[in-house]
């Protein structure tokens, strides 16, 4: 059943994931399957839960910034066709009928509900094959009842129906391992604040995968990209003037103080990270390294420095 557009909607994960399925090309089913399966879905899922999400509203034909740029620099040049609007779906914490925004527009007497008490955020779905989720905007825990702290956050204007309204939160993305692979992801957040905090160019994941410093030297293509390494990362941080700094963290109380230290002043870092799987005959094996942005911690009421864990 489609999902019906510029109408508030009773918020449930089925609902979500019927729409993400219609969003983008092939067999309806099969789509739903692979969009309930992935990781992130579970994630969003207790995410807005946690939150309060009760109602949502599906934004038609959105222009997103950074995936025009993508869609410009790559997808427009690829054999299959692929759309260049989005769809944005914005989260609120009350329950609305499908009659509110009519009566909005006709000018009745109506509680407003774009505003920072019942709004919480949004996301943005592009028609890519599965790699769907683009960037996301939502409200962080409360940090009186969950113990978790954002310090690095930013404060982002939204436009819906001529309203606006402002939300603070940092921008997050799922990788599509096409243009933005793991490392282009994590610089993309942490650019989101660096941007307002040292006043540089906010880069697209596409300008940041493209970027001539990183990609200077390098003997295998750019597009489909495998991924940057640590010297590629520095490379474009570099690019936007600023002055990357690496530090191998061996012991847990080292990092947990450095992370600690930077995230509390209000500076994003990038966490480089390997990750092992267990077989029950061969025992733990690397599956390669991972970044991720480090962006808030929680903190053990008697051991402050016991339990830090980021949080994107």
């Amino acid at each position: 059943m489609p999902i019906p557009k510029d109408k508030f909607i009773t918020y449930s994960l089925d609902t979500l994931c019927n729409f993400f399925a219609q969003s983008i090309k092939g067999d309806y089913d099969h789509n739903l399957l692979l969009i309930q399966r992935k990781p992130q879905i579970k994630y969003l899922e207790q995410y807005l839960h946690d939150i309060g999400t009760k109602s949502m509203i599906v934004e038609a034909d959105y222009i997103d910034h950074d995936y025009i740029v993508d869609y410009a620099g790559y997808y427009s040049r690829c054999f299959q066709s692929y759309p260049k609007v989005c769809n944005r779906v914005h989260f609120f914490n009350k329950l609305y009928d499908d009659e509110y925004i009519d009566n909005m527009f006709r000018g009745n007497d109506i509680e407003p509900f774009f505003n920072e008490d019942h709004y919480l955020g949004f996301l943005v779905i592009k028609p890519l094959p599965h790699r769907i989720l683009g960037r996301i905007c939502l409200k962080t825990y409360s940090s009186d009842n969950s113990r978790r702290y954002y310090p690095v956050c930013r404060p982002y204007n939204v436009h819906l129906y001529g309203l606006s309204t402002k939300l603070i939160s940092l921008t997050f993305q799922e990788q599509d391992c096409v243009i933005s692979v793991c490392a282009t992801s994590a610089l993309w957040s942490v650019f989101q604040k660096t941007s307002e905090l040292f006043h540089h160019r906010l880069l697209s994941p596409f300008e940041i995968t493209n970027n001539k410093a990183a990609i200077q030297g390098t003997d295998s293509r750019v597009l489909p990209n495998p991924g940057l390494n640590c010297n590629q990362i520095a490379s474009v941080i570099r690019s936007v003037h600023l002055e990357p700094l690496a530090i191998q963290c061996v012991d847990e109380n080292v990092f947990k103080n450095t992370f600690y230290a930077y995230i509390i002043s209000g500076i994003p870092i990038i966490v480089v990270i390997e990750l092992f799987s267990l077989h029950v005959e061969r025992g733990w094996e690397s599956m390669g390294l991972h970044a991720v942005t480090g962006t808030g911690f929680s903190l053990n009421d008697q051991d402050p420095f016991n339990k830090l864990f980021t949080i994107f």
